[in-house]
């Protein structure tokens, strides 16, 4: 965790990555593209295989990310929620994307999180609304 900033809404929003959000929507990022975001919502619930009978049920978690101005929704893939829980991420959480997926579902854009770190925990930042598009 960082240390506390004197004005934690302005001083904070340097943190995140300015177009994030939009970048991700429309495809302009490459593979070395690190976007760090902040979690504005964070909903766990249980998830089954149906390949089969016997599968073990495992959490899954939902996120809102936002860059300040827009927000996503997002899905940890299962691989990463021993890590969520170990980096204690939380509503506020800032995280930097190392790995990922955007793919469309039902004409929204969902970011698959494969491998994140997390970078510090602040008030959440700005008023956010969905990417336009």
């Amino acid at each position: 965790h960082l240390p506390p900033f004197p004005s934690p809404a302005m001083s904070s929003a340097g943190l995140l990555t300015p177009n994030a959000i939009g970048r991700l929507c429309t495809g302009n990022y490459d593979e070395s593209f690190r976007p760090v975001l902040q979690v504005r919502e964070l909903k766990k619930f249980s998830g089954s295989s149906e390949k089969s009978d016997t599968a073990a049920v495992a959490d899954r978690y939902r996120l809102s990310l936002s860059d300040g101005a827009h927000h996503i929704q997002a899905m940890l893939a299962s691989q990463g929620t021993a890590r969520l829980l170990e980096l204690n991420i939380e509503i506020g959480s800032v995280v930097r994307l190392k790995d990922f997926i955007v793919n469309l579902v039902q004409n929204k854009k969902i970011v698959i999180i494969l491998h994140f770190d997390s970078v510090a925990t602040v008030p959440l930042i700005g008023t956010t609304s969905p990417y336009p598009g």
